[in-house]
């Protein structure tokens, strides 16, 4: 952004934000996803896709598969963002057809700037409409989750925090890497009358490198996979497991959500042996890069015994990156129905 543009959003951001949407509605296009990792292309073409998707297919319920089957054939076939190709956004000729969550027209209307403090001004429907997914899951899921605790890995500004609350945490452990976030995650939390008691924020990135520094800005985006901007102010971070954050701060966790920017898979293999234990209800999105979205589930059940998985998209949209953007893996313990 330029240093005009910097200036006019935080002095006028009644003028700036509408002027963007305007902007941004008229530049709409259809993109994947290629600088959180990997590229899905580069990929596939050093793997057998089909042994791949078989693994990733095996054990889910008909729609995953078919969410999977979708989502597949657009992150190979629509152009990568570094390419910066015009496509045109309509859904009635997306590529694999509409899925069902993106026949709807979800409105969940905008939250007061005093309610919750966004960069961009709207809520999103993986968290407001879908609660990252636990409102397509059990009643009995919902009940094995009450009065527990959660843990949020990319809290944000609070957002999760805030539209989790609606399933009664006991209390949940937000992990953030961006000081700039944490501080309007303060805010928002008081701002919607959630007490000090049911949260706290910790300051770490979920990662095994010890020497992090990440860029000094909001963390919308923010991401250990990305290449680091010459000349851009950083700033350092504090990592931790998984593993370790749960053990250090006596965490019994029975939800893990986890939304990091293409750093998933890190997290998994580090946070494994606690998984196992406590036995939560996971919600992790996976759609950032090919390795999470190919990888976590056959991961996850290779060590997790008799657990249901469920793929969905939690997202109505096609333009930009929604055309796979918040596919979010999801799984249960069978004990919880």
């Amino acid at each position: 952004m330029t240093p005009i543009g910097q200036f006019c959003k935080k002095l006028f951001p009644f003028v700036y934000f509408p002027l963007e949407r305007l902007n941004n509605y008229f530049n709409r296009s259809i993109y994947v996803v290629d600088d959180l990792g990997y590229s899905f292309k580069k990929y596939v073409s050093e793997k057998n896709l089909e042994q791949v998707m078989v693994d990733l297919k095996v054990n889910l319920d008909d729609y995953s598969q078919k969410t999977v089957d979708i989502i597949s054939e657009r992150v190979l076939n629509y152009p990568d963002k570094r390419y910066n190709v015009k496509v045109s956004p309509s859904k009635k000729n997306v590529i694999g057809g509409l899925l069902e969550e993106e026949k709807k027209e979800v409105s969940i209307g905008r939250m007061k700037t005093r309610e919750l403090v966004l960069e961009h001004k709207y809520i999103e429907e993986s968290i407001f409409y879908y609660y990252h997914g636990l409102t397509l899951l059990p009643e009995g899921v919902r009940s094995y989750i009450e009065n527990e605790d959660f843990i949020d890995l990319g809290a944000y500004v609070g957002d999760s925090a805030i539209a989790l609350n609606s399933f009664h945490y006991r209390k949940i452990y937000s992990v953030e890497m961006s000081l700039s976030s944490i501080e309007k995650y303060i805010l928002n939390l008081s701002e919607n009358n959630i007490p000090k008691g049911k949260y706290e924020i910790l300051n770490y990135a979920i990662s095994s490198d010890k020497n992090l520094h990440i860029p000094n800005f909001s963390s919308g985006g923010l991401s250990l996979k990305k290449e680091i901007i010459k000349d851009k102010e950083t700033v350092p971070v504090e990592s931790k497991s998984l593993d370790e954050i749960i053990k250090e701060y006596q965490i019994k966790p029975r939800f893990i959500k986890a939304d990091i920017e293409g750093a998933l898979m890190d997290c998994l293999t580090l946070g494994i042996a606690s998984i196992k234990k406590f036995r939560p209800v996971l919600s992790l999105a996976i759609y950032h890069n090919p390795i999470e979205f190919f990888e976590a589930k056959p991961f996850l059940e290779k060590h997790l015994d008799n657990y249901v998985f469920l793929i969905r998209k939690l997202n109505s949209k096609i333009y930009n990156n929604h055309c796979h953007a918040e596919t979010t893996l999801l799984a249960y313990p069978i004990e919880a129905l």
